[in-house]
C-alpha cells in the first residue's frame, strides 16, 4: 500500500487498513489476537498463498526465529520457515513479546492455515529455551533442536563480556572452543 493511499496519520488506523486490504484477497490469511487483560493487540499473523503452498509442500522441518528491537513500536517479527533446499518463509507474525500466549496464538494461526502442520518432524529454534517446552507440548511427535548459529553467537557474546576478565587472546581461544564444542559430534 503506497503512502499516498493512507487515509489516516494514526499508526493504529493505518495498520488496521493495511491488514484489511491484505486480508481481502482470498489467498491471503490474516489473524489478529488481542490480550484480554490489556485489550491491546499482542499478535498479528499473515501469510500469502506462496507461504501456505511452501508449508504444504515442505512440512517436515519447521524453523523459527524472531527479530529483536527492529521496530519503533517494539513489536518483534517472528517468522516460521520451512526448508526447500534454501529455506522459505511460511508465516510472518508481529508479536508484542515472546510470551507463551503470543506463541500459542501464532501457532494456532499457523495450524488453521496449514493442514500439513501435523507432518512436522523437526522444529529448529533459536537459543530461547522457553520455546522448547512450548513446541514439546504443541508438537509432541516432533524433535526439537536448537540452531547452532544462534547458540554459538550467544555464547561468544557472553564470553566476550568483561565480567569474565578474559584477555583478547584468551577470549579468542574461548570463542574457538565454544564453536568446537557446539559443532562436535562426539558426546564424550
Amino acid at each position: 500500500m503506497r503512502r499516498e493511499t493512507y487515509t489516516s496519520l494514526d499508526d493504529n488506523v493505518h495498520v488496521s487498513e493495511l491488514l484489511r486490504y491484505f486480508g481481502e484477497s482470498p489467498v491471503n490469511a490474516v489473524n489478529t489476537f488481542r490480550d484480554q487483560a490489556t485489550k491491546m493487540t499482542s499478535c498479528i499473523t499473515f501469510q500469502i498463498a506462496h507461504m501456505r503452498r511452501m508449508a504444504r509442500k515442505f512440512p517436515e522441518a519447521l524453523c523459527m526465529d524472531a527479530t529483536h528491537g527492529t521496530s519503533i513500536n517494539r513489536y518483534r517479527l517472528f517468522s516460521f520457515m520451512v526448508t526447500n533446499n534454501v529455506g522459505t518463509f511460511a508465516q510472518h507474525t508481529l508479536i508484542a513479546g515472546e510470551t507463551k500466549l503470543n506463541m500459542k496464538s501464532a501457532f494456532k494461526a499457523f495450524k488453521q492455515s496449514n493442514a500439513a502442520w501435523i507432518d512436522v518432524k523437526v522444529v529448529i529454534i533459536d537459543k530461547d529455551f522457553t520455546k522448547l517446552d512450548f513446541f514439546a507440548e504443541e508438537l509432541p511427535n516432533a524433535t526439537n533442536i536448537l540452531c547452532h548459529f544462534h547458540i554459538i553467537d550467544y555464547l561468544k557474546r557472553e564470553a566476550s563480556k568483561r565480567d569474565y576478565g578474559f584477555t583478547l587472546i584468551k577470549n579468542t581461544h574461548v570463542r574457538i572452543l565454544i564453536t568446537m564444542m557446539v559443532r562436535t559430534e562426539d558426546e564424550r
